[in-house]
């Protein structure tokens, strides 16, 4: 009978542990159910926040056209940010500056040119110091039609005939909303995509007396590359006539278009067209590389009182320049340097040779098999000794990689080069 009991009790005891063990299965099963549906209601909650911020980037990025008209100021925030007051003093609704380098885009459809007073003291140092000067905005795109990222660091702005005297940009004077935004990684942006942003610039007023004075350029440099490194740059820095009033617009409309050498893109000096042939044509072919004399430009030039001493050596005599536009096709195999390339000019036979001068510029550094490119090759000469001269022939070559070996045997191209 004892016994009895005791397998009763041993019975009785298992069948609490057994409802025990149950309960606390169910305890787990409930709390596992409960947690599961805290952890879908939480990624409802981070998915709904996910959608929130995407449709918040979609109304960034869908930000309506600047619409740009004459007689109104479309960038209000400089008024806002400086807590100043704002003139409009131009508007250029159609700049049309654009820099393509090789299916990376930049391009400036308009700027406006605003002057600020009474502004706030805590801008002042923006402004040498003083409470009122000028902002420049620019309203512009850009466009990668490339398949593959870009990265770019979009230094745009304007350039005084004065290098040492530099425009700053003005992020600051920009909205949020309005200013360029890397797709991904530091200035890098994405493959075929666009957008359109504002770019501004802070000018004070001897900067603005200046580009009244001397003129000024506007520059879109072209640093564009798909490694991040400047070796293999996309294209080259491009220039524009730059004015900041109806009078100098007027003036610009006159004036004829010279090649965009650097004397002409950094805006050394005053050109004056005495001969021009614009559509030699004259094209020679090396081991695949096509070279095209487009044509010829010869001016005058007088350097402004902040470049002269780049031309002390010439003692005061008058100058001549001539700048030929070159046009290189690489249809070989290797990878020639336009930045590289070597040219001179042999005038009269022998009597006199002139090497190209730093006033040359590029499209691009480097050419791949199948690319195509441009530069200005620029020679000076004092004009007593040019108008002596009646025969100049053009020597390009040798052409070299970007490692600045000789390439095709070091032989060079010769090039007949009019007088009239």
């Amino acid at each position: 009978m004892l016994r009895s009991k005791k397998l009763v009790g041993v019975a009785l005891s298992t069948l609490v542990l057994l409802a025990a063990c149950g309960a606390n299965d169910e305890n787990n099963n409930e709390n596992e159910a409960a947690a599961a549906n805290e952890n879908v209601e939480e990624n409802e909650e981070v998915n709904d926040e996910e959608e929130t911020n995407n449709e918040e980037n979609e109304e960034v990025d869908e930000q309506p056209e600047t619409e740009v008209t004459e007689g109104e100021i479309f960038n209000t925030f400089v008024g806002e940010e400086t807590d100043g007051d704002l003139e409009l003093i131009y508007t250029n609704t159609d700049a049309n500056y654009v820099n393509d380098m090789d299916g990376f885009t930049i391009t400036v459809e308009a700027y406006e040119v605003v002057k600020v007073t009474d502004m706030h003291a805590n801008h002042a140092n923006n402004f040498g110091d003083e409470r009122e000067g000028y902002v420049v905005t620019a309203k512009a795109t850009l466009e990668n039609t490339r398949d593959n990222d870009v990265y770019y660091n979009a230094n745009l702005g304007i350039r005084l005939a004065d290098n040492h005297n530099v425009v700053h940009s003005a992020r600051m004077y920009v909205p949020e909303e309005r200013q360029l935004k890397a797709d991904a990684d530091v200035n890098m942006f994405k493959a075929n995509t666009e957008q359109e942003f504002w770019f501004a610039s802070r000018v004070t007023n001897d900067q603005f007396d200046e580009m009244l004075e001397n003129g000024a350029r506007y520059i879109i440099e072209g640093n564009a590359s798909e490694t991040g490194e400047y070796s293999d740059s996309l294209g080259g820095d491009q220039t524009f006539d730059f004015n900041v009033t109806d009078e100098q617009a007027g003036e610009a409309t006159e004036a004829h278009d010279f090649y965009r050498d650097d004397f002409t893109a950094n805006n050394m000096g005053e050109k004056t067209l005495f001969a021009e042939v614009a559509d030699l044509n004259d094209s020679q072919e090396l081991e695949g590389v096509t070279a095209t004399v487009e044509g010829v430009q010869y001016v005058d030039f007088v350097p402004n009182e902040a470049n002269e001493a780049r031309f002390s050596n010439f003692e005061g005599e008058d100058i001549v320049i001539l700048t030929a536009k070159l046009l290189v096709d690489n249809e070989s195999d290797e990878t020639v340097s336009l930045f590289m390339l070597d040219s001179m000019v042999n005038a009269n036979d022998g009597e006199g040779r002139y090497l190209s001068s730093t006033g040359s510029s590029v499209s691009q550094n480097d050419l791949e098999p199948g690319q195509s490119g441009e530069a200005y090759l620029t020679f000076i000469f004092q004009k007593k000794y040019f108008n002596i001269y009646d025969e100049l022939k053009l020597e390009v070559g040798p052409f070299r990689d970007a490692e600045a070996q000789d390439l095709f045997k070091g032989l060079e191209l010769e090039f007949d080069l009019p007088l009239e």
